[in-house]
């Protein structure tokens, strides 16, 4: 299935990642993968309640979003 979407991006709005990630045991000392980061969405918030940008490993396909996860500072991992 195809979209109109460049890499199949659909953001994730601020009250889904905060309900999301109330649900789960977050505390600071953890680390997180964000496996389909985007825009930064979830990674931002994960990183803020984790403490660090330095806590979350993302992983993006689109190089434009790979950029701007770096530039804010995260650690990105993407195919070869």
């Amino acid at each position: 299935v195809h979209t109109a979407r460049d890499y199949e991006f659909f953001p994730t709005a601020a009250t889904l990642v905060e309900e999301m990630l109330d649900e789960l045991p977050i505390q600071r000392g953890m680390i997180a993968l964000e496996p389909n980061a985007g825009d930064g969405a979830i990674a931002k918030e994960l990183a803020s309640r984790l403490g660090s940008t330095q806590a979350v490993t993302c992983y993006e396909l689109w190089p434009k979003k790979v950029d701007a996860l770096r530039a804010l500072g995260f650690a990105v991992d993407q195919p070869e």
